[in-house]
């Protein structure tokens, strides 16, 4: 069923994106208000407390530089401190399964990962750092992409058509390694023409180049560890180039060899380097391929003598004990090439028609991308501080990002009058806080091309889900923003459009959101607690809801709660799976306006609580949640308990925070995530 044919469905996407994507900044709740969102005051007095914008701090540290792993023109580079990465291995708890992987692994390399030391075993000094890089292999993509579309090649025309063009549950497809069906018959297949071995050749050689620098004062202590690789490789029959004369051929170019070897489509190349031990590991997208062939060691050899990389600021740039970077371009330049792996290899058995299936694939990837953007990449930073962790997500701005670009994420001033973070928070299972729904108007003149049309981009999202969700995380999610803000354009006609019209402008509107999940039992399947969740809103709005209920036949009946101020007016829940009751709360008439609270709790008592409680002004930050102890949330859940009781001793009293914060200067806000124990 297509979106446009249920507006519903729509409507649902939409609210499911927006959640996704609540980024953004508000231009509702300006003090100096305006007719249609008022002045965003939700109480009696004129200012209240400013709420606490630091409850995870942003992250200080140096920048750690150019590692040595890094290439130019990679998908992503990272690196880490290995003392940080061993402490994290000895402190967390192990399942039965992995204890016994972890034990076997001890037995190849002569020590326990789980409790020795491995950078005295290994050689390996106290401050080193892990570096990897990712960087595409792609030297014939021209070539293949304009082959893909020729008529001429005529890859087994007469066979039969492809009937799963999209990877499914009983024929699972990794990112990096295609499955080729074979022909129903193989005594039948004409053999290949030159020009279709020469595809096939070429196609033999796309895929993924995977570096990796481990430092170490004596190379020859890592021994053990390239012995049992070796015995890996020797266990796996494999036409990869792991034979003596390629390895020969590569340790003639570039010195001795520690390992040489292939398994799958994977070839791993270790050598001796100045530091320490370089990995390379050469993936392909596609099973099709010959491994003695030119194209093939030609792309070998660019993957043995790649260099470090010269010029990445970002890379360079980058802060923390861990840190990790994606550049989006070459990401998406990278899944664009899989496709066409993908639908040249099923060429072979499916016909011409998979060249028509790649040219629709590579628009509509090549649609989501080809825009005015203003990120192209995230990266990710992490520190460890006093037995806390502190992460930092952030967009990379777009070089071709415009100067006013920084316009779209100015705030707006509010004193929504709401509980605290911390008020939410203390002894909840899970809490969490926001200002509100993005800004969705003010993102429009980002939608041009597939973003102008809600219709076709959810289309597209929806046939290309995994590559359109990276696309639109690293990206284009500011340009998303802008469709939502065209809703509900073409997907839905009167009377449907007028609803769906006026319950995103009641959305967009609130000056804040929040719930605090007090306690929580499960029985039979069902949970039952504690809890509430409250919308911060205008008078005009919560009747607005109340009208859109009773399009549903629910009804409001007037209620007195002790402790509550204002006109309360509440109904049961409909759903048989939530017990609970809907509430809407009209404050007492303020000089700012008329405001209230639509709620959803378990009783009246939850009500009266969050009446009580301390408030803000809701300003900051635009985002959180928390959860104070990890277990007792977790545990709730039998089947949890019994499945991860081992890890009870490190999840008890061990708490998490997320913030979504303003990024000051820098283009676009934050998260930032803190991990603790009490």
């Amino acid at each position: 069923m297509s979106l446009l044919a249920c507006p519903m469905r729509a409507l649902a996407t939409a609210s499911a994106l927006t959640a996704l994507l609540a980024l953004g900044c508000q231009k509702h709740g300006d003090k100096a208000g305006d007719a249609e969102a008022g002045d965003a005051h939700g109480g009696e007095h004129s200012e209240h407390d400013a709420s606490t914008s630091d409850r995870v701090p942003a992250l200080q540290a140096p920048a750690a530089g150019i590692q040595p792993a890094f290439m130019d023109g990679a998908i992503a580079s990272g690196s880490c401190e290995l003392a940080l990465a061993q402490d994290l291995l000895h402190s967390l708890p192990l399942g039965p399964a992995e204890a016994r992987d972890f034990a076997e692994l001890g037995e190849v390399i002569g020590a326990d990962p789980r409790v020795d030391d491995l950078l005295a075993h290994f050689a390996i000094p106290a401050d080193a750092r892990l570096s990897i890089s990712i960087r595409p292999v792609l030297a014939h993509l021209p070539t293949l992409r304009e082959r893909a579309t020729s008529k001429e090649l005529g890859f087994d025309a007469g066979a039969r058509p492809d009937p799963d063009p999209k990877p499914s549950a009983a024929r699972p497809q990794s990112w990096t390694q295609l499955d080729t069906p074979p022909p129903e018959d193989p005594a039948l297949a004409e053999p290949p023409s030159p020009e279709q071995q020469a595809v096939m050749r070429q196609l033999g050689t796309l895929g993924l180049h995977v570096r990796a620098h481990l430092p170490t004062t004596d190379p020859a202590r890592l021994e053990p560890l390239f012995a049992g690789l070796r015995q890996a490789f020797s266990r796996v029959p494999s036409k990869a180039p792991g034979h003596p004369s390629v390895c020969a051929a590569l340790a003639q170019t570039h010195g001795p060899l520690r390992l040489c070897g292939s398994q799958g489509e994977g070839t791993l190349i270790a050598r001796d380097v100045e530091g320490g031990v370089r990995f390379d590991l050469y993936l392909t997208f596609a099973s099709e391929r010959m491994p003695e062939s030119a194209e093939y060691l030609a792309a070998l050899e660019s993957v043995s003598s790649t260099p470090r990389a010269s010029a990445d600021p970002e890379a360079a740039a980058l802060r923390g004990d861990c840190n990790a970077l994606i550049h989006a371009p070459a990401m998406v330049e990278t899944m664009r090439a899989k496709q066409l792996a993908s639908q040249l290899s099923r060429w072979i058995a499916a016909g011409p028609s998979a060249g028509e299936r790649y040219a629709k694939a590579d628009a509509a990837l090549a649609s989501l991308h080809d825009t005015s953007r203003l990120f192209e990449g995230a990266k990710l930073e992490l520190r460890v501080d006093d037995g806390q962790t502190f992460a930092e997500l952030a967009w990379l701005p777009a070089r071709s990002a415009p100067a006013s670009a920084a316009e779209l994420f100015t705030l707006a001033e509010i004193d929504a009058d709401v509980p605290s973070a911390a008020a939410l928070c203390e002894g909840a299972l899970v809490c969490g806080r926001s200002r509100g729904l993005p800004a969705r108007h003010r993102f429009i003149p980002l939608t041009t091309g597939v973003y102008a049309d809600p219709e076709t981009l959810f289309d597209t999202l929806e046939r290309y889900d995994d590559e359109s969700t990276l696309i639109l995380l690293l990206e284009t999610w500011p340009n998303a923003l802008g469709t939502l803000g065209l809703l509900p354009g073409q997907l839905a006609e009167p009377p449907e459009s007028f609803f769906i019209e006026n319950a995103l402008g009641v959305a967009d509107r609130a000056l804040g959101f929040g719930v605090s999940v007090r306690s929580l039992q499960e029985t039979r399947g069902s949970l039952t607690g504690d809890w509430v969740g409250y919308v911060r809103s205008s008078a005009v709005d919560l009747n607005a809801l109340s009208g859109f209920l009773q399009l549903i036949d629910v009804r409001l009946s007037p209620a007195q709660i002790p402790d509550v101020p204002g006109r309360v007016e509440t109904t049961v829940l409909p759903n048989r799976d939530v017990a609970g009751n809907y509430y809407a709360i009209f404050d007492p008439q303020a000089d700012t306006g008329s405001w209230g609270w639509a709620m959803l709790a378990d009783s009246d008592d939850r009500v009266r609580w969050l009446s009580g409680l301390p408030r803000d002004d809701g300003a900051t930050p635009l985002a959180y949640v928390e959860i104070p102890d990890l277990w007792r949330l977790l545990s709730v859940s039998e089947n949890f308990r019994e499945e991860f009781g081992f890890a009870q001793r490190w999840l008890s009293q061990r708490w998490i925070r997320a913030q979504l914060s303003s990024s000051g200067a820098a283009l676009g806000p934050s998260l930032r995530v803190a991990l603790g124990k009490l």
